[in-house]
């Protein structure tokens, strides 16, 4: 329970910590994304018949999401790694 309190704690101090200029502009690419993907689903639940061609896309979505992740994931690199390739923040 208290490795859990220190992620959580952790997590959010991170969330309002000052972020490296390339996850930001990973962040903008992101929310850009969702909101072009989860746009079909907002108007789905609102009552708008959409073509089964844009249903299809809502799918593959979740699929280009979770690869997104994984290559985010790979991007980041520890200070020591930064240094040693001289890398910025």
């Amino acid at each position: 329970m208290n490795g859990l309190i220190q992620f959580v704690v952790e997590l959010l101090t991170r969330f309002g910590a000052k972020t490296p200029w390339f996850f930001k502009v990973v962040r903008t690419v992101a929310i850009i994304a969702a909101l072009i993907t989860g746009l079909p689903a907002f108007l789905s639940g609102a009552g708008v018949e959409l073509p089964g061609a844009i249903q299809s896309i809502m799918s593959t979505a979740v699929s280009v999401a979770s690869l997104v992740a994984a290559f985010v994931a790979q991007l980041t690199v520890t200070s020591e790694e930064k240094k040693a390739r001289a890398l910025r923040d």
